[in-house]
């Protein structure tokens, strides 16, 4: 049974026909007096782009997933003057659409509050109530730099309910293209920043400059989704993991990857992940994963299978070209040297974590992960 909304909207009158209408008939009676005002008239644009874009994501929540998304990983922040260094992210503005299609069709969804949503409920309420302490301690910029970073947070569960409930019960074109759809944005943002990383960009980027100095050369850290280098060598071993999970278990057809194309990706990310000595073992550590040997039912890998596979490539050019070029040490990691008391090398092969381990540091204090040059 259709909600009144999903009916209302189905109407030609009131639905997404009616809207452009209206919109065409507004642009026209106004069209001299914007004809001077070319702010206005492209602000009014984008207001109706964006109404017209919020009524057909009523009717298919996911659509608004899939713009969402596919921004949140190609579009750049935009820096603007007033208000600073705060970056605006474009995917930011569409967050309105996003809540009103949330509360709209809340009733409409199904298994509405499961244990991951309730799990994201508490999480949430929880960071949140440290907020205050961000004003209390630090400052208003402080506090407001914490509280637009918990905002942004808070999107993944606002994306959570939208796929959860939003998804139907036969599988949709939209269902079906949403991931091809990020694996192609997300191609063509690592392309980029690739590229950045190897030859500069030479037009102004809007983000500071940032540099990872090493012992031969001072390189500019690449923009884009993977600025973060972290986020490259997490992503890179979550992919890997699928991929090998798909090929070991001979069911790639649900990453509807042909099995050449499919080994050449893994070998691939194998290769950036073994460049970085310690990610694959945080991975094995972590209960749950197939590398920690604690995966249940009829697919199970063995996993010293699994892990081999994994670190084939990755030795192979380990072995071929050397260990991954080290750079000098930051201001932050002496810091951090000085807290460890040794516990790990002063010059470790690390491509991709550029920035510093910060899943091992705070495991090493903790006494959480072994230390085999410690003993």
């Amino acid at each position: 049974m259709k909600s009144r909304l999903i009916v209302a909207l189905s109407q030609p009158w009131s639905g997404p026909g009616g809207f452009l209408w209206a919109s065409a008939l507004t642009l026209g009676a106004l069209m001299v007096w914007l004809a001077v005002h070319p702010v206005v008239l492209l602000g009014l644009i984008a207001c109706i782009v964006l109404g017209l874009f919020a009524m057909k994501s009523l009717r298919q929540p996911l659509l608004f997933v899939t713009v969402f998304l596919t921004a949140l990983i190609l579009l750049p922040p935009i820096y603007w003057k007033p208000i600073g260094e705060t970056p605006i992210y474009v995917s930011t503005l569409l967050l309105p659409v996003g809540l009103a299609v949330l509360l709209l069709r809340l009733p409409d969804f199904h298994s509405r509050f499961d244990p991951i949503a309730r799990g994201l409920i508490v999480f949430l309420l929880g960071t949140a109530a440290s907020l205050p302490c961000g004003w209390w301690l630090s400052g208003a910029q402080i506090g407001n730099q914490t509280f637009l970073r918990w905002l942004m947070l808070a999107q993944s569960a606002l994306i959570y309910f939208l796929v959860r409930g939003g998804a139907r019960r036969q599988e949709t074109r939209l269902e079906q293209a949403l991931i091809p759809v990020l694996v192609v944005a997300a191609a063509l943002s690592a392309a980029y920043g690739i590229i950045d990383f190897i030859w500069p960009v030479p037009y102004p980027h809007p983000a500071a400059d940032e540099y990872i100095w090493l012992r031969t050369s001072i390189v500019r850290r690449a923009q884009g989704v993977f600025y973060e280098a972290g986020n490259f060598s997490n992503l890179c071993a979550l992919f890997l993991v699928v991929a090998v999970s798909a090929i070991l278990s001979r069911r790639e057809r649900l990453l509807r990857m042909a099995l050449p194309w499919l080994a050449a990706f893994a070998a691939t990310l194998s290769v950036a992940v073994c460049r970085v000595r310690g990610c694959l073992k945080t991975y094995r550590q972590t209960p749950g994963n197939p590398l920690s040997g604690s995966a249940r039912g009829p697919g199970r890998i063995p996993s010293p299978l699994f892990a081999r596979t994994l670190g084939l490539p990755g030795e192979f050019a380990s072995r071929q070209f050397g260990p991954a070029p080290c750079r000098s040490e930051s201001g932050v990691e002496r810091a951090l040297g000085k807290l460890d008391h040794g516990s790990r090398p002063p010059c470790r092969p690390s491509a991709v974590l550029a920035p510093g381990n910060r899943i091992q540091n705070p495991s090493v204090y903790l006494a959480l992960s072994p230390a085999p040059h410690h003993r």
